[in-house]
């Protein structure tokens, strides 16, 4: 949608209706149910909205990152480990793992994200990989391990530190740090 609505001249805005009618007829009502996918329909119409208004500017502002760059694994952990945590708080369990604080802004407008999603989009746009680790070693604390970067470097969230292991030794350590070493 975003390619099609970016191209110079070529956007026949009649049958803009008719394919995001006809997209979205094409996802399943269960789906159209989840948070997630509600911004990135609410972020098409933004789309559809800046290229009728011939706001080039908040149309690139809302570009989608690349299907190259977006860790399948990840996301999927993410939902798996929010719904754990929804429905332990929905049962009234005490939980030592509570959401962090949400402070980014991704390219959806009003779509807030945790520390943790804030840095796997940063690792996304600097191409690097943010992936939970699999087989031995996964947990930490109770926390998911994650390698990041061409170096699979081991790293965990607490709240809003990351901790890598560095000398065989979890420390904590800035994204600028991290960013440098998983290069």
């Amino acid at each position: 949608l975003h390619a099609w609505l970016s191209a110079d001249m070529s956007v026949d805005y009649c049958q803009v209706p008719a394919f995001y009618s006809a997209f979205k007829a094409a996802v399943p009502l269960s789906c159209l149910e989840d948070s997630t996918i509600c911004a990135y329909f609410y972020a098409a119409l933004m789309m559809i909205d800046a290229s009728v208004q011939g706001d080039s500017k908040q149309l690139e502002e809302l570009k989608p990152p690349s299907r190259m760059t977006i860790s399948y694994r990840s996301t999927l952990t993410r939902r798996l480990l929010e719904a754990k945590t929804r429905e332990k708080l929905a049962v009234g369990s005490s939980s030592s793992h509570r959401p962090t604080k949400t402070y980014y802004q991704g390219f959806v407008p009003g779509v807030t994200r945790s520390f943790r999603e804030a840095f796997e989009d940063l690792c996304n746009q600097n191409g690097l990989l943010l992936q939970p680790r699999m087989g031995q070693n996964t947990k930490k604390d109770g926390k998911q391990v994650f390698e990041c970067g061409n170096k699979n470097v081991p790293i965990y969230f607490d709240a809003d530190i990351i901790f890598a292991l560095q000398e065989k030794e979890w420390r904590p350590i800035s994204v600028d740090a991290l960013m440098l070493m998983a290069k």
